[in-house]
């Protein structure tokens, strides 16, 4: 019987074949070695950021489907990355904002007027200002003007649609309210005639003044609404992680604490 000698090298192309399936075999198992590796890392949470066209900060407001420049988004963005998250921020109808909000995780909105009826509906994250929300009308347009809120019930009211003013005022059983597709349009529909009044907050009317040019105080505040005269605040929704809410609301403390949320809002260090 013939002695194979196992010690001998292999022949040269049994080597070659051999090689060229180890390496077929590692071209197959890269992906698979990729794909464990990625799924070993945790992904980063990914946050939709929606506002109305509506600004509340003082600014001149933005266009729906326009890209949001205004502080507050500044600050919504400052927050979210402090947290390590992703985020994308887009300017909606404020109707599609609140239904998202009140359907869907990992959904943060601004600016929300913070109000007793809305408490439990939304996680709130942080302050954004203070804010002040009347019934307007140009300066002189209506005689008298009304006095109360009482008397404000008979004229044709401006308003967003889900708007805090659109479900303080439907509580009271006012109806003579008129939805505007833009709110910020109210001044346009004033002088046509096509409403009375607009309720509106003491900053947005400043931004109207800036965008139409509007004399300072033409736009007059008549009926004060308190029980919406509250704040503006940053909400995420109920849907969401509470280990995520609770991340994001965290950085917005360490930004108030540091004096950046203030910086943000008012323009100066």
């Amino acid at each position: 019987m013939t002695r194979r000698d196992y010690s001998s090298p292999l022949p040269g192309r049994r080597r070659r074949r051999l090689n060229n399936a180890a390496i077929y075999v590692l071209c197959l198992l890269l992906p698979v070695l990729a794909m464990q590796s990625s799924l070993a890392q945790p992904q980063a949470p990914f946050v939709q950021v929606y506002s109305g066209p509506r600004a509340l900060d003082g600014s001149p407001a933005v266009e729906t489907g326009s890209e949001a420049r205004d502080s507050t988004a500044q600050l919504a963005a400052a927050i979210l990355e402090k947290a390590g998250v992703g985020f994308e921020i887009s300017i909606i109808p404020w109707s599609r904002a609140i239904q998202a909000l009140q359907s869907t995780e990992n959904v943060l909105v601004y600016s929300m007027i913070r109000h007793p009826d809305r408490e439990a509906l939304y996680e709130w994250i942080g302050l954004i200002e203070p804010v002040e929300t009347w019934l307007y009308s140009f300066r002189g347009k209506l005689q008298p003007p009304p006095a109360d809120l009482n008397e404000a019930r008979m004229h044709r009211i401006g308003l967003a649609r889900r708007s805090a003013a659109d479900d303080y005022l439907r509580s009271l059983g006012f109806e003579h309210l008129v939805y505007l597709g833009d709110a910020n349009r109210a001044p346009m529909m004033l002088e046509r005639d096509r409403i009375d009044l607009g309720a509106f907050t003491v900053n947005e009317v400043k931004g109207m003044e800036q965008r139409f040019g509007l004399e300072p105080g033409l736009l007059e505040p008549l009926v004060r609404l308190d029980p919406i005269s509250t704040g503006t605040w940053f909400v995420m929704s109920k849907a969401t992680d509470p280990e995520l809410v609770a991340r994001i609301r965290s950085a917005y403390e360490e930004l108030f604490a540091a004096g950046v949320v203030a910086e943000i809002m008012t323009g100066s260090p």
